[in-house]
């Protein structure tokens, strides 16, 4: 038998075993790249997913916080003016209580000394330091002081602020100062730290029977209240007409020797001529309270006119535009003030410049 010298066939299985390894490791590496591919492709997405919903939630939460403000805001804002109305209602019925008990009672009041008592109980509620003066004959007296002060006794032209009120029948505030509210009452009140005073007129029969004086420290005082209740006791106390000795008032302002010349004036011009002497007490107890080292200087040089060119010459203005341009009856009540307040009845202090009476 012959033998063949030609190589052995390659069978189909050992042929395809290159190839399948071929197409087994290409598979395998795509499948490796699709996953790493799918794998990054999620994390991707997750990335974003989570930054999204991080800020999808911050938008929520920021618009349910905003929605939160305005209705806890709208709530309180509710609460406070419900209780602001209701604290008003409460404060008005308190201060129509205490008025009220206060007329019931200085209605009642014989004495000076229970009139005063109550004033200055019915002034606590409104200013802590307080004190009240009474007039007489020109002179300022202490009836009481909350709290407790000195006996105190002055002429009103040695509390400048007090005469103008007295003057005016209006409140007017000042310094805490010997130069404005006496040297006594300074003295007490300045230790205190007080760095505002208000006075406020207590009048009857248009003339003042007392000065109401109320001080502000820290905390300051409720004036309209104040000035309500120095007009109501005034005008009790008018509508019981005091008797003698009790709250004698400043001396009135027209002469006795002119009353039968002013009882023939008409009520008109009557009201006018007092119109005019207020005027002028105001005039002048304003010179002598804001330029009271010109008037002292005026004074000792016997120029007052000089040194008060400007201020004297204002009000002598007004003084003619009204008053004696409309009266035929006036009086130059301003240089009859202007001659006994600031030059003490003596016109020479007025200095040889000042062109007198307006005629």
């Amino acid at each position: 038998m012959l033998k063949s010298n030609l190589p052995p066939l390659v069978t189909s299985k050992t042929a395809a075993d290159p190839l399948r390894e071929s197409i087994e490791h290409a598979r395998a590496q795509a499948s490796e790249q699709l996953a790493a591919a799918w794998q990054l492709h999620v994390a991707r997405l997750e990335e974003e997913l989570r930054g999204g919903w991080r800020q999808h939630l911050e938008h929520l939460l920021e618009e349910r916080f905003r929605q939160l403000a305005v209705e806890v805001e709208s709530h309180w804002q509710g609460q406070l003016e419900s209780a602001r109305r209701e604290q008003a209602r409460r404060s008005s019925r308190q201060l129509s209580e205490s008025l009220n008990r206060f007329c019931r009672g200085i209605r009642q009041a014989v004495k000076q000394q229970e009139w005063s008592g109550l004033l200055m109980e019915a002034a606590g509620e409104f200013s802590k330091l307080r004190a009240l003066f009474t007039i007489q004959n020109g002179a300022l007296r202490l009836e009481r002081g909350v709290p407790e002060l000195p006996p105190i006794e002055c002429r009103l032209e040695e509390a400048p602020a007090l005469m103008a009120a007295v003057s005016s029948l209006e409140p007017i505030a000042a310094a805490p100062s010997s130069a404005e509210i006496s040297a006594p009452l300074a003295a007490e009140w300045g230790a205190m730290g007080i760095h505002r005073v208000r006075l406020f007129p207590v009048a009857s029969r248009g003339k003042a029977v007392a000065v109401l004086c109320a001080a502000e420290n820290e905390e300051t005082v409720d004036s309209n209240a104040l000035e309500l209740l120095a007009n109501l006791a005034g005008a009790v106390w008018e509508a019981r007409s005091a008797p003698a000795g009790e709250l004698i008032g400043i001396q009135p302002a027209v002469p006795a020797a002119e009353a039968a010349a002013w009882s023939r004036l008409p009520a008109g011009d009557q009201d006018l001529h007092l119109k005019a002497q207020r005027f002028a007490r105001v005039q002048v107890a304003e010179m002598r309270l804001y330029q009271s080292e010109a008037v002292k200087q005026g004074r000792a040089a016997r120029s007052l006119y000089e040194l008060l060119r400007e201020p004297i010459d204002a009000a002598r203005e007004d003084f003619r535009a009204q008053f004696m341009e409309k009266s035929a009856s006036m009086v130059d009540y301003f240089h009859q003030e202007l001659l006994r307040t600031l030059a003490n009845d003596d016109e020479g202090t007025l200095g040889p410049a000042y062109p007198g009476p307006l005629a």
